[in-house]
């Protein structure tokens, strides 16, 4: 059997149904064609200059016999003797004006030629010639063809569906011996599943202190999948979920290819500390930058000499300055990028999102995407630009089980979230009285991670985390055997972060702490605790533990209620 990218075809693609024609050709090729065969369904490229964005029914690639584009029209088809235009009567008996097909082929083998030979992972030098074909799988052709550039050799129709693959076979040598050029061979086949080749699972180091046989690999929900497909055919895009859903993968996965493609990337995060987490545990093409919003503001203000008004030269008013001096170091030379994919965009203010697009050096080809949780907004209050478009919505958690998902659901108050069908250990509470001391409260810790110690759970599975980086459980730090360490003082053997810090990152085991000391003035008081429970939750994969007060944990225990979504 070929091997087929994707493994199964799509029902829909950007919204989109997939027709019949194209289902049924796919599985001729797929249970036709050998295994040195490689099939990519619904290529897409993005038109350069002025000429639009296009895309392939199929492209199928041998490595001794070349690569062929097939166009697929389905429906009774007819061609205007008078003016040659092309005509499709659908299954209700409506005829409709469509496209010539083999002019389609034709414009997109030369657009793929292209996009392959300026791509740096295809060979340095290999000629890419590729042969073209139309598959018209619902009508019989007559002898005396379709147009005069219908050849046999070139064109299949009903009759030939029971025998395409062998069809397919000599149609590339048809195209060897017309318009001879060098194979693609094994390294030019590799070089395809790079550019186009995509799968349905992803492999998430969850730290570089776990095996690599703890690594967890996340199978990618067709939701998901569709999501990536979109972006493969739009330049600019909303993405919208829950927390748990993959934003921040699939925003990564979409810049890493960017990258590979020649382009350059920057991908922005609004925490310091998820930019850092993906920098030194994900494999960063040369040309992905990924940064966090205020240190890109500073390093490219500095790049020009910059200075900040008087009373703005440091602390919190130069933190606020930073913006508009970014604003203002745009109108200079400064480092200009092809694509910008924003995560974290709940935490962005408004005017940030035009600045950021300001920095693309072509603006009208530009690449810029948007991943964010309409959810999950602990620091602003902006919109996302209208002008982007409707956000699409992935809304399944694949980071929680069941028993963890349940909470973050209850908390969850965007469209229904699904949860990830993976039960899961159940949630361990340790409570406290309001107006607990300080001893009170870390001894209540203390007992939690005795427990987990107790368990055989490893350190290095634990996160605890705080909204408050200097509270009482940073104070005392040692907890019968494990020290707390955090990113400044890595002294310790169990990690500790504030919620706030911790956000777009995840840890095995999560204890949460301090959870009525947040203190947030913007938000009334269940409001700011849910904002917080909703963050912290969710960052936990396999086990969660509760250290609260009774108020907290009666909250956290009736949000594992509410809401009741059928899991799928």
């Amino acid at each position: 059997m070929a091997r087929m990218f994707p493994e199964r075809i799509r029902h829909s693609i950007d919204g989109v149904e997939v027709p019949s024609s194209e289902r049924q050709v796919f599985d001729a090729l797929r249970c036709g064609l050998d295994d040195d065969y490689v099939v990519f369904h619904s290529v897409a490229w993005h038109g350069r200059g002025r000429k639009p964005d296009g895309e392939a029914d199929f492209l199928i690639a041998h490595p001794d016999l070349g690569l062929l584009v097939l166009e697929v029209k389905g429906g009774g088809i007819t061609v205007n003797p008078q003016t040659g235009a092309w005509l499709s009567e659908d299954r209700s008996g409506t005829v409709h004006e469509i496209k010539d097909p083999f002019q389609q082929a034709l414009t997109a083998k030369h657009e793929l030629i292209a996009d392959i030979r300026n791509d740096p992972r295809w060979p340095d030098g290999r000629a890419c010639q590729i042969g073209y074909a139309v598959v018209l799988p619902d009508v019989t052709i007559a002898p005396n063809g379709l147009t005069p550039r219908a050849k046999p050799e070139i064109t299949f129709d009903r009759s030939a569906m029971a025998a395409l693959a062998d069809r397919i076979t000599k149609c590339l040598k048809y195209w060897r011996g017309v318009d001879p050029a060098a194979l693609p061979k094994d390294d030019g086949i590799t070089a395809l599943l790079r550019i186009f080749g995509t799968s349905v699972s992803y492999t998430i180091p969850l730290s570089d202190m776990l095996a690599d046989d703890e690594k967890r690999i996340v199978d990618l929900t067709e939701q998901q999948f569709s999501i990536l497909d979109l972006l493969d055919r739009r330049r600019r895009a909303v993405i919208a979920g829950c927390a748990g859903s993959g934003k921040t993968m699939l925003a990564f996965e979409k810049a890493r290819r960017l990258a590979e493609s020649g382009r350059k990337v920057l991908m922005v995060c609004f925490n310091r500390g998820l930019a850092g987490y993906l920098g030194e545990r994900m494999a960063v093409p040369e040309k992905l930058h990924i940064r966090h919003f205020h240190g890109l503001c500073r390093d490219l203000v500095s790049e020009i000499g910059l200075k900040p008004p008087p009373g703005s030269e440091d602390g919190d008013a130069y933190v606020a300055w930073l913006p508009e001096g970014l604003f203002e170091a745009l109108a200079h030379s400064v480092t200009r990028y092809d694509a910008v994919v924003i995560d974290e965009g709940q935490d962005f203010e408004a005017d940030w999102f035009d600045i950021l697009e300001g920095i693309l050096g072509d603006p009208e080809n530009g690449h810029y995407y948007l991943f964010f949780d309409d959810n999950q907004r602990l620091y602003s209050t902006a919109a996302v630009p209208r002008r982007l478009g409707d956000p699409f919505q992935l809304s399944v958690d694949c980071r929680n089980t069941d028993q963890i998902g349940e909470l973050v659901r209850g908390l969850y108050q965007g469209p229904g979230m699904r949860l990830s069908g993976v039960d899961g250990r159940p949630v361990l509470y340790y409570p406290y009285a309001v107006g607990s001391t300080d001893l009170q409260i870390t001894g209540a810790l203390a007992e939690a991670l005795g427990h987990l110690r107790k368990a055989g759970a490893q350190p290095s599975d634990i996160s605890v985390l705080s909204p408050r980086r200097n509270g009482p459980v940073w104070r005392r730090r040692d907890f019968g055997g494990w020290r707390l360490y955090s990113a400044e003082e890595p002294d310790g053997d169990v990690f500790f972060e504030t919620i706030h810090g911790f956000k777009g990152q995840e840890s095995r085991i999560v204890v949460l702490v301090e959870l009525e000391m947040d203190g947030d003035r913007d938000r009334p008081g269940r409001d700011a605790l849910d904002a917080l429970l909703y963050v912290g939750t969710s960052r936990a994969t396999t086990q969660l533990v509760v250290v609260g007060s009774r108020p907290v944990v009666t909250r956290l225990k009736s949000a594992g209620t509410e809401h009741p979504v059928a899991a799928t």
